[in-house]
């Protein structure tokens, strides 16, 4: 049922007819801000939904499971994401930004260059996954846990299903079809909550990761069931065949993306190796752990508009540049403004949140305090990525990252005796660094793009 429909059947007529109206006018039909606004209704809809589900997930896990045990769930997720953007090499933003290009101006081509994307990301997965499971007793000896060898070859199934699942969502973004994306992630809490609690519960460790398997399988068919039905819709058939003609776009868009999103996760996971490395690590990573259990509500703006401006700005790159910059700054303005009220709200409400955790955990207030202005900062960084590699500027924007996440890691370095808070502050100084870094960029980029159209007028 359309958004639309249900406000007719839900409110009022003179109500209804009044907010169509201011509708009308602040976001006309297929303007925009009107394609803008469906798409973060839709996200913010499901992903609200999901993180709670996550939230409720992980005080279950830290009662059952305990500040060692949940510190491992910590570093095997945390693995998990490492290892997919691994195995993912960059093609999703690939796959999101040329698919919303495309679709409109080069539409006999899309099946092609889709088809190829989703054969490669088969096979990177795949061979990542095999090396994980080969090589999980060596990583579990880095994590300074070698208990964990059977959970990570069992967390290697998660990491092809994930790897898959990244890609079709990706194109399902790239055709702006959010309220598919929106109503799977409405389901998956179905599958995700009871098995995890039980998994949890019945076989520990293990039985979360299985439960990790069953939610993405499921989520992986739904995605498939979408995107076939926005396929067809398309006119668009699939041909899976490697082309020649993707090494421009992978080498433009999938390898820095790949990196980018390699170096983030890379310097997560060197933040875990160093904490759980300290004495009482596994203590302090339960610690950590709990405070960045709140991260999906620190991060819940960018992760809403994020998928929406790069998939919409991809397409006004190609096709209205002032629009383009209009939605850089509104975008910016907005998403800064929303995750600074949701930081002041983790600040304030902090001890209260850790006591749901346990006793045992009240001590992880102040770090989730420091972590939630480091998470404020992902909102004006998501933007500015978001406006530099819809433009084509992804190697610009790596070079970014790779400073503000290396100063974070000397940063931790010199911090880690402090425990949990000490990686906490590493976090939000390196965010400082780099948003500063983005801001000033997209400022001498947008002065260019001024100076041009006054010469071409």
């Amino acid at each position: 049922m359309r958004l639309e429909t249900l406000a007719q059947r839900l409110l009022r007529p003179q109500l209804y007819e009044t907010m169509r109206g201011w509708r009308a006018r602040l976001a006309p039909t297929g303007s925009p801000r009107d394609r803008l606004a469906g798409a973060v209704l839709w996200s913010a809809t499901a992903v609200g939904i999901s993180n709670v589900a996550g939230l409720l997930v992980g005080v279950a896990l830290a009662h059952t499971l305990g500040r060692e045990g949940y510190g491992e769930v910590g570093v095997i997720v945390a693995s998990c994401t490492l290892f997919m953007t691994l195995g993912g090499l960059g093609l999703g933003v690939t796959a999101t930004k040329f698919t919303a290009q495309m679709r409109s101006r080069h539409p006999d081509r899309v099946g092609r260059f889709l088809g190829g994307i989703l054969v490669l990301a088969t096979l990177s997965s795949l061979i990542v996954a095999l090396v994980v499971a080969l090589y999980a007793p060596e990583l579990a000896r880095v994590l300074n846990r070698p208990g964990l060898v059977a959970a990570l070859r069992l967390a290697a199934i998660v990491l092809l299903l994930q790897g898959l699942d990244s890609v079709q969502m990706s194109i399902l973004a790239g055709y702006e079809a959010f309220a598919a994306l929106g109503r799977v992630m409405l389901l998956r809490p179905l599958v995700y909550l009871p098995t995890t609690i039980v998994g949890a519960y019945l076989y520990g460790l293990e039985g979360v990761i299985g439960a990790m398997i069953l939610s993405t399988l499921f989520t992986v068919l739904l995605h498939r069931a979408a995107l076939r039905k926005v396929l067809v819709g398309a006119g668009v058939s699939l041909v899976y065949a490697v082309d020649l003609g993707l090494l421009k776009p992978l080498w433009e868009f999938a390898l820095p993306a790949f990196l980018t999103t390699a170096v983030t996760l890379a310097a997560t996971w060197g933040l875990n190796a160093l904490l759980v490395n300290q004495p009482d690590g596994y203590v302090h990573m339960g610690l950590f752990n709990a405070a960045n259990q709140w991260r999906a509500l620190g991060t819940f703006v960018p992760s809403v508009f994020n998928p929406a401006t790069f998939s919409i700005q991809s397409n006004l790159f190609a096709t209205n540049q002032g629009s383009y910059h209009r939605s850089v700054i509104g975008n910016l303005v907005i998403q800064s403004a929303i995750a600074a009220g949701v930081a002041i709200v983790l600040t304030l409400f902090s001890p209260y949140l850790m006591r749901v955790y346990g006793t045992q955990f009240q001590s992880a207030a102040d770090v989730l305090v420091l972590l939630a202005w480091g998470w404020f900062l992902v909102a004006p960084s998501g933007a500015f990525w978001s406006a530099a590699v819809s433009r084509g500027q992804a190697w610009t924007n790596l070079l970014f990252l790779a400073i503000g996440t290396s100063c974070q890691l000397v940063f931790a370095k010199a911090l880690v005796s402090g425990g949990a808070r000490g990686i906490a502050l590493a976090v939000l100084y390196g965010g400082l660094i780099q948003v500063a870094l983005q801001a000033i960029h997209y400022l001498a980029t947008r002065r260019r793009d001024r100076t041009r159209d006054v010469l071409t007028a």
